[in-house]
């Protein structure tokens, strides 16, 4: 949420041609991330245990699920670093690169998933340091990207630092879309505990069902993002009747795209 409240105001400063500020909202948005990911990484490795019991975990996987869930989140301050990189690299209009890192990883993922679990027989912590490592590549991509630009939004480590007018106005556009993120994890969570109640076999089909709702809505989420940089630019370039123009477009691809993937399914 708050990277999505980045690429908002990177995208309009970057629209008005306001290099400095763009600077500056980049550097601030970059600390965010770097702090968030450690306070996600101690919090997430320290009670995994005790969420995954919040929860209801079966104790036949509740061994695995631990050691799965905390190496996972070691890897909070890469995955935050891709994230944030690929939507600043979204807010200029850069939406290619992004993608081809995303592939990269996921070969990357895949094929160590294969050595981990196949090769070595790690298990279940075989797949969650394939996992991890995919993360860092793609996050090591991406924060090379931004430091060889020479565009005004390259990262620059040295100057790294919160702005805090720039902090003030992430917080204020990201906070409600982490709300609500929030909320529909937090729902989610609750189902989950109850899918939980009914042993192993239900929690793999109701894992299975989590999987295909979250590709149904990468259409949406690809043209949500593409329609924020459009009108956030637009806005900045103080053209508000363009990017009206841009929501009314992206709202029919939207609705084209859920009928597109719905209907086969």
């Amino acid at each position: 949420g708050l990277a999505n409240g980045a690429g908002v105001v990177i995208s309009q400063h970057y629209g008005a041609r306001e290099d400095r500020r763009v600077h500056e909202a980049v550097h601030t948005a970059m600390v965010l991330a770097l702090i968030f990911g450690a306070v996600f990484t101690v919090l997430g490795v320290a009670l995994a245990p005790f969420m995954l019991r919040l929860i209801d975990t079966p104790e036949d996987v509740l061994p695995d699920a631990t050691l799965y869930l905390r190496i996972y989140f070691s890897g909070s301050i890469p995955l935050l670093i891709y994230n944030l990189g690929s939507g600043i690299l979204n807010a200029v209009g850069d939406s290619k690169r992004p993608l081809y890192f995303l592939i990269v990883s996921a070969v990357v993922n895949t094929v160590l998933d294969l050595i981990f679990v196949i090769y070595f027989r790690m298990g279940v912590a075989g797949v969650g340091w394939a996992t991890v490592i995919a993360e860092a590549v793609s996050a090591v991509c991406v924060a090379v990207t931004l430091m060889r630009t020479g565009e005004s939004y390259r990262l620059v480590p040295t100057e790294l630092r919160i702005y805090r007018p720039m902090l003030r106005r992430i917080v204020q556009i990201g906070l409600p879309s982490s709300l609500q993120q929030m909320l529909v994890s937090f729902s989610n969570t609750f189902v989950q505990r109850y899918i939980n109640g009914f042993q192993t076999a239900c929690m793999a089909g109701w894992g299975s069902y989590t999987r295909i709702d979250a590709f149904t809505a990468v259409p949406q989420q690809a043209i949500s993002l593409a329609a924020t940089t459009f009108v956030g630019q637009n806005i900045g370039a103080g053209k508000p009747e363009r990017a009206k123009k841009g929501v009314g477009a992206a709202a029919v691809l939207s609705v084209a795209a859920v009928i597109l993937i719905v209907i086969p399914l």
